[in-house]
């Protein structure tokens, strides 16, 4: 089973993002930020990351670069609200396997998700 880390720094979006993963057969854990997602991934390894890009205490950014050091096998989903394309392009420059715009289907990011990590379903 996929490891997989959620950062984001509102509970709603992580609630919902862990349930459609959890369904979609993936071990899901979650930060609330930046800072914690990176306390996170130098205690263990996910296979891949789904980090909100703007967020307090260490941004999105700094995740993916931190775990481009750290794992850089590992997969990242970049998401973002609307009007942050630029983010969402740096995010991609940096490494992002894929990016996402708030709103977005669950469906179609539990399908990237698996494709990412090499799982059919």
């Amino acid at each position: 089973m996929a490891r997989v880390l959620i950062v984001d720094d509102e509970a709603p979006i992580r609630r919902v993002l862990r349930v459609k993963l959890e369904q979609s057969a993936f071990e899901v854990e979650e930060a609330g930020d930046g800072a914690q997602a990176i306390e996170q991934l130098d205690r263990t390894t996910f296979d891949l990351v789904v980090a909100d890009i703007v967020m307090p205490n260490r941004d999105g950014l700094e995740v993916i670069m931190h775990l481009r050091k750290k794992a850089p096998g590992a997969k990242v989903i970049a998401i973002s609200a609307p009007g942050n394309q630029l983010y969402l392009d740096v995010a991609r420059s940096l490494g992002a396997d894929h990016v996402f715009t708030k709103p977005f289907e669950l469906a179609e990011l539990a399908r990237v998700a698996r494709e990412l990590v090499g799982e059919k379903g």
